[in-house]
């Protein structure tokens, strides 16, 4: 009998991620065996949900997630990673806007 647990959390910044995670193991106590089977998914919301500085503590820390910002700014010519971190609101929830910052943000997550 497979002992399923799942994790459902919604977080702003890494840090509450990591904690969630951490409470998550220490509740449900998963064998060695189960650790080796485990499957993550990331869920990410759609457009709606974006909000000035989303993705704010990866950008700072990892360069492959400023290099997805900076590439995508190469290729359209919007600056993304201001319009993300930055704002104003208003501009970002313009939709050409908000589909760049969302996709941005997914894609930087990603990459290794």
């Amino acid at each position: 009998m497979r002992n399923e647990a799942y994790l459902a959390y919604a977080a702003v910044t890494k840090d509450a991620v990591q904690r969630s995670i951490r409470t998550f193991y220490e509740a449900v106590k998963l064998s060695n065996k189960e650790k080796a089977m485990e499957k993550w998914a990331l869920v990410f919301p759609g457009q709606g949900s974006q909000y000035v500085g989303m993705g704010a503590d990866l950008f700072r820390e990892f360069d492959a997630f400023r290099d997805v910002f900076s590439r995508t700014q190469d290729i359209t010519g919007i600056d993304i990673a201001r319009i993300c971190l930055e704002g104003p609101q208003d501009v970002l929830d313009q939709t050409v806007n908000t589909a760049h910052c969302m996709r941005q943000v997914r894609w930087g997550l990603k990459k290794p």
